[in-house]
């Protein structure tokens, strides 16, 4: 083997080395938030066909999500989302209870809660702060949070799950 050839792989060899290390520490990292997306794009569609089903009565206004340790001690992926609704005064609250029964098939917890500042304080959250930014710019009515979360899925092997 020629001199320039040692040198190329012994250039090329740990490079690659690097690069496959790299990546397999960053793909927990891409797999966790590709099933927060998912979580949110599923919840932000059932709210969707809720608004539509309800007449216009209940509004999407605004989504959060969370991913890594949000709650607990230990090690454990967990994975939260939630949509900020503003209800109509008169709005029909069984359509939202049906909404939740099929998200709860879906999830290990889904409910809804009534907002009364822009911070959502709920158990699932002792490590995050989910603030909405719309919160309080319509007086008429009422804002429901509806919110997801599922700590059965995902890779633990994500920095965030420590």
């Amino acid at each position: 083997m020629d001199r320039s050839r040692k040198i190329a792989l012994s250039i090329i060899v740990p490079l690659c080395l690097l690069l496959a290390v790299t990546a397999i520490a960053l793909f927990p990292y891409f797999y966790n938030n590709s099933i927060m997306r998912s979580m949110s794009r599923y919840l932000n569609g059932e709210m969707t066909r809720l608004s539509d089903v309800g007449g216009g009565d209940v509004i999407v206004v605004e989504q959060k999500d969370a991913c890594g340790k949000l709650s607990g001690n230990g090690n454990g992926m967990q994975f939260f989302s939630a949509v900020m609704l503003h209800a109509a005064s008169d709005v029909r609250l069984d359509i939202l209870d049906q909404a939740l029964d099929a998200l709860q098939l879906e999830f290990e917890d889904a409910n809804a809660v009534e907002l009364d500042g822009d911070t959502l304080d709920l158990s699932y959250l002792e490590h995050a702060d989910i603030t909405f930014d719309h919160f309080g710019e319509d007086d008429m009515g009422k804002y429901i949070v509806v919110y997801i979360f599922d700590s059965r899925s995902g890779s633990d092997l994500d920095v965030r799950a420590h």
